[in-house]
C-alpha cells in the first residue's frame, strides 16, 4: 500500500537490473518480474510468454476466438491488507489505529468491517494506542488551548514541494470512486466516458509519476477507442460533431495565441506543436478530462453549477481551463502529461481576453454578465493549475502579474460585494435560474478570497484581497447548489431557508464579530445558517489577518487578538460540526481539513509571538516555492496546541 506523500515517500525501492525506483515493495516486485523470467505464463492460444499475470489475463481475453476461459496459476499472496475500510476504500496509507489518524483528520467514523476483526482486535487497539473512542471525540472538538496534537497529513501532502504535488493531494482526497456515478449532471448525461476511453497498451503503472499511488489508471479503465459513425445522425452523434468543432476551436485559437506571442514578444516557445494540439484536444480526452474535474477537484474549487454545466455551450476559455484542470488527475496516461505542453499559452490565451484590458481601461466598473463571470472562473483555475507546477518562473509570473490582475477584475466587476435576490415571483425554473445566477457570483467571490489567503500563505507574500471589501454573501449549503432540478432546489430551499429564504452574512460581518472583544453567544450566527463551508472561509480570513501581521512585524503586539479569534472559531466550529454529526462522511474538500488550516494559523501566531530566526518562513521573505512553508509545517508539527 503506497505511502502518502510528503518528505517520507522518497522512492526507496530500487530496481536492481535498470535501477529504476518505486515507492512500495509490491510495485517494484511487479516490476522485477519482468527482467526475471520467472513465472512465464504461456497464452495456450498464440504461444505468447508473459511475466505478469494480469498481462497475459488481459492478452487471452482478446486472443481467444470462442470465448474459452482460461484460469493462470496464482501466485502466493503478500501480507494481509490491515487498512481500515476507509483508506482501503481510497486506496491510501494507513496507520491502523483505531481511530486512524486519516479518518480522526477528516472526521468521519473508522471502521474496519472489511477485514472482520473481532471485538478483541478493536478493543487491543484502543488500549495500546492510549486513546478511547470517547477521548478522541474529545480532542477533535475541544478548544485550542485543550486540544492535543492536531493530524496534519493533509497539509503535509498539500505543501510538499515535489512538481504537482497540491494537485495529487487534493485529488487523492476526493470523493470514493462508488459516487462517481452522475457525477456531472442530467443535463449532458454524456458528459463523462462511462466505459468509451481510449486504449492505451503501455503498462501505465511502470511510470514514475505521483498519481500512480491514488488513482485506477489500470488499462481496464478504458474499454477502447471512442469510435463514431460519421453517417450517424443520432443526437448523440450531432453532440460530437459539436464538440469535435469545440475542439478544433481551442486548436486554432492557442496557434493564433502563439503566433500573436511571437510577434509581440511574449516570451512565448519558439514552436507551438499543432499536430499534438491536435491529438491532445480530442472529445474523448474532453469528456475523461471533463469528468475528472468534476470527480476529482470539483468539491475544493466549486464555481461551477455541474448540473447544468454543458460543453457544448459554455465559453471557449472555462472549457479550456477545465479540459486543462481535469487532465492533472489523469496522468500518467501519454495524453495528460502532454497537456502539461499547452499550460503556459492556455494561461495566455485566457488572459489575454479583453475583460482584463478593461480592468486598465476603467470600462468594467460594476458590469459582471454571465460571459465575463465565465472568462473570470476560467482565469481563476488556470491560476491554480500554473501555482500548482513547481516552476519558479511560473509562479513568478502568476505572483507578480495574473494575480493581480484576476483580483482587480473581480473587484471591478463588483463580485466582492456581490449580494443574493431572493426571488418570490416567476416560475420554479426561472427562480432555479436566478439563484444560480446570483450563486456562481458569490462563489467565484469566495474562492478568489480564498485562492488569495492559500498564495499568501503558500509563498510568504501579503495578501491582496482585504477582508473588508467581502461584504457579499457566503455560498450557501452545497446541497442547495448542487439540486439537479428546478423541483429538487424549491424543496430543498424551502427545507433549508424557510419561507423568507436566506440570512445575509458577509464575511467581512462574521470575521468582525469574531475578532470582537464581544460576549454575545455565537448561536445568532448559527441561527443564520452558518455552515462548515461559511467555517472554512472564516479560517481562511483569520489565515490572511495572521499573514498581513506577520509581514508587517506587527504578530507580537496583536497576538492575542488573533488567538482569541482562533479560539472562538474553534468553538463555534466545534457546535456547527456537532450539529452536522450524520453529515460528516459527506464533507468534501477543503472543508475536510479546516481544523488543520486552524491549527496552522495558530501556529504562525504563536511562532511569530515568541520568535524563531532561524526559521525562514519566519523571515517574512517572498518566495516562489512552497518548501519554506512545508519546512516550518514539519517543524511545529508536533507542537500541542
Amino acid at each position: 500500500m503506497p505511502p502518502p506523500l510528503g518528505e517520507g515517500s522518497s522512492r526507496k525501492h530500487q530496481c536492481s537490473t535498470c535501477n529504476k525506483a518505486y515507492s512500495t515493495n509490491s510495485h517494484l516486485r511487479r516490476h522485477e518480474a519482468t527482467h526475471s523470467g520467472k513465472h512465464l505464463l504461456t497464452c495456450p492460444f498464440c504461444h505468447s510468454h508473459f511475466s505478469r499475470r494480469d498481462i497475459a489475463c488481459r492478452h487471452v481475453k482478446g486472443c481467444s476466438t470462442d470465448g474459452l476461459r482460461v484460469m493462470f496459476p496464482t501466485l502466493k499472496r503478500g501480507k494481509k491488507r490491515m487498512a481500515c475500510d476507509k483508506c482501503s476504500q481510497r486506496k491510501l496509507s494507513c496507520d491502523t489505529n483505531a481511530p486512524c489518524t486519516r479518518c480522526r483528520s477528516s472526521g468521519i467514523t473508522c471502521t474496519y468491517r472489511r477485514l472482520d476483526l473481532s471485538a478483541s482486535f478493536s478493543s487491543l487497539h484502543y488500549a495500546t494506542n492510549g486513546h478511547s473512542k470517547s477521548s478522541v471525540i474529545d480532542s477533535n472538538t475541544s478548544s485550542g488551548r485543550e486540544c492535543g496534537r492536531m493530524p496534519i497529513d493533509f497539509l503535509l501532502n498539500f505543501t510538499n514541494a515535489s512538481g504537482y504535488s497540491a494537485s495529487t493531494a487534493v485529488a487523492a482526497d476526493a470523493v470514493d470512486p462508488s459516487t462517481a456515478k452522475n457525477e456531472v449532471g442530467h443535463s449532458n448525461p454524456q458528459l463523462y466516458l462511462e466505459d468509451n476511453y481510449m486504449a492505451y497498451e503501455t503498462p501505465f503503472w511502470d511510470f514514475d509519476d505521483p498519481f500512480l499511488n491514488f488513482f485506477d489508471v489500470s488499462p481496464s479503465r478504458f474499454s477502447g477507442e471512442y469510435c463514431f459513425n460519421h453517417d450517424d445522425p443520432s443526437p448523440k452523434h450531432q453532440e460530437t460533431l459539436a464538440l469535435e468543432a469545440r475542439m478544433s476551436s481551442i486548436v486554432y485559437e492557442l496557434s493564433a495565441m502563439h503566433n500573436s506571442g511571437l510577434r509581440h514578444d511574449f516570451g512565448v516557445e519558439t514552436n507551438f506543436d499543432v499536430q499534438l494540439a491536435a491529438v491532445v484536444f480530442t472529445v474523448a480526452n474532453l469528456r475523461r478530462f471533463t469528468w475528472g474535474f468534476f470527480h476529482y477537484f470539483h468539491h475544493h474549487i466549486p464555481i461551477i453549477h455541474r448540473p447544468t454545466f454543458n460543453s457544448e455551450t459554455v465559453s471557449l476559455p472555462l472549457l479550456l481551463a477545465i479540459f486543462l484542470f481535469g487532465s492533472m488527475c489523469s496522468a500518467p496516461l501519454d495524453m495528460a502529461i502532454s497537456t502539461r505542453r499547452f499550460f503556459d499559452i492556455a494561461e495566455a490565451y485566457i488572459f489575454d481576453h479583453s475583460i482584463f484590458k478593461q480592468v486598465l481601461q476603467g470600462s468594467l466598473e460594476g458590469r459582471n454578465s454571465n460571459d465575463e463571470v465565465e472568462i473570470l472562473q476560467a482565469a481563476l483555475m488556470v491560476l491554480i493549475i500554473q501555482n500548482n507546477k513547481n516552476d519558479v518562473m511560473t509562479r513568478r509570473r502568476i505572483r507578480l502579474q495574473r494575480s493581480p490582475c484576476l483580483i482587480a477584475a473581480v473587484r471591478i466587476s463588483g463580485l466582492f460585494g456581490h449580494k443574493r435576490q431572493y426571488h418570490t415571483n416567476g416560475t420554479s425554473v426561472s427562480k432555479w435560474q436566478n439563484f444560480i445566477s446570483d450563486e456562481i457570483r458569490v462563489r467565484m467571490a469566495a474562492w478568489t478570497f480564498i485562492t488569495d489567503s492559500i498564495s499568501a500563505l503558500f509563498f510568504n507574500n501579503p495578501p491582496q484581497v482585504a477582508i473588508f471589501e467581502m461584504l457579499g454573501d457566503f455560498p450557501c449549503e452545497e446541497d442547495l447548489f448542487e439540486a439537479e432540478t428546478a423541483s429538487d432546489f424549491e424543496r430543498l430551499a424551502l427545507a433549508l431557508l424557510g419561507p423568507t429564504g436566506p440570512q445575509s452574512h458577509s464575511l467581512s460581518e462574521f470575521t468582525s464579530f469574531i475578532l470582537s472583544e464581544s460576549v454575545l453567544t455565537p448561536q445568532i450566527y448559527l441561527e443564520g445558517h452558518i455552515t462548515v463551508a461559511n467555517m472554512l472561509i472564516a479560517i481562511y480570513a483569520l489565515q490572511s489577518v495572521a499573514i498581513t501581521l506577520k509581514m508587517n512585524l506587527l504578530a507580537p503586539a496583536v497576538a492575542g487578538l488573533i488567538l482569541r479569534g482562533t479560539d472562538r472559531w474553534k468553538s463555534l466550529w466545534d457546535t456547527v460540526t456537532k450539529g452536522e454529526e450524520y453529515k460528516s462522511e459527506r464533507q468534501k474538500g477543503f472543508v475536510r481539513h479546516a481544523a488543520e488550516f486552524w491549527w496552522l494559523t495558530r501556529t504562525i501566531v504563536r511562532i511569530g509571538q515568541s520568535g524563531d530566526p532561524n526559521c525562514r518562513y519566519m523571515q517574512c521573505i517572498p518566495s516562489d516555492s512552497v518548501k519554506d512553508l512545508h519546512d516550518f509545517i514539519r517543524k511545529y508539527e508536533s507542537k500541542v496546541e
